[in-house]
């Protein structure tokens, strides 16, 4: 018996965009509810913005992620601390 071709979804969604779905889904996910016109919003969305910008400039997701939870876990527990 052969085997039938996936959907065309799921061969979109394969490999190749599924990482980037998965952040996605994470960026929504931990985002959720957060007051944007609060104070307490400004290191989550920091943090975001060096995820963003240190993938788009070096391209290696291992660095952004460091480089984001790290700029948080200093926002958060220093400057924006309760």
């Amino acid at each position: 018996m052969a085997a039938t071709p996936p959907p065309g979804y799921a061969q979109w969604a394969g490999a190749q965009h599924a990482p980037a779905g998965v952040m996605v889904i994470l960026v929504v996910y931990c985002l959720h509810g957060l007051p944007v016109t609060e104070v307490r919003a400004v290191a989550p969305l920091t943090a975001l913005a060096v995820t963003v910008g240190l993938h788009l400039w070096r391209r290696n997701a291992l660095l952004s992620i460091l480089g984001g939870t790290a700029t948080h876990v200093i926002l958060a527990s220093t400057i924006f601390a309760p």
